[in-house]
């Protein structure tokens, strides 16, 4: 059963903008989720969000941040430690009292990293997944040939 709480977060956006008048509130953006195809992906992702969001509520994340450097891109990005670092963030949920089970984003993994083949020889399992690839950043230039880069929506 999800613990109580005495009021609900209420988020509040407004402009900080010296000698401007404020703008009125406006909606917290969740942003780099993309739509699951299916709506019982969709419900669960919003579900983990919900879960998210009240936890760091009751407990704000006070740790200090890791420099990960390049770790980001050749670890963080491969389908074994991606599946690890969320079985812990889910952990987390659950000891702050939140019934969040892992196998319920089985199908996300799936959809994220396929499976291309597996193998089993004496004793090792081998599994061959797509791993995740980055966008370029704005403003990085590209060699001919590369998908180009997003434009600026702002300038």
């Amino acid at each position: 059963m999800l613990p109580a709480t005495p009021t609900a977060p209420s988020f509040r956006l407004t402009s900080s903008t010296p000698g401007k008048q404020q703008r009125p509130p406006g909606p917290l953006e969740m942003r780099a989720f993309e739509m699951p195809p299916h709506a019982r992906m969709s419900l669960a992702q919003q579900l983990l969000l919900r879960a998210l969001i009240a936890r760091f509520w009751q407990k704000p994340y006070a740790q200090s941040l890791v420099r990960w450097g390049t770790d980001i891109h050749d670890r963080w990005m491969l389908p074994h430690f991606v599946w690890s670092d969320f079985c812990e963030v889910i952990d987390d949920l659950r000891q702050f009292g939140y019934p969040m089970q892992s196998h319920w984003f089985g199908p996300h993994f799936e959809f994220r990293f396929p499976q291309f083949g597996d193998l089993d020889v004496e004793n090792i399992d081998l599994e061959l997944r797509q791993a995740l690839e980055p966008w370029h950043v704005l403003g990085e230039r590209t060699r001919p040939g590369w998908p180009r880069p997003l434009r600026r929506c702002l300038r």
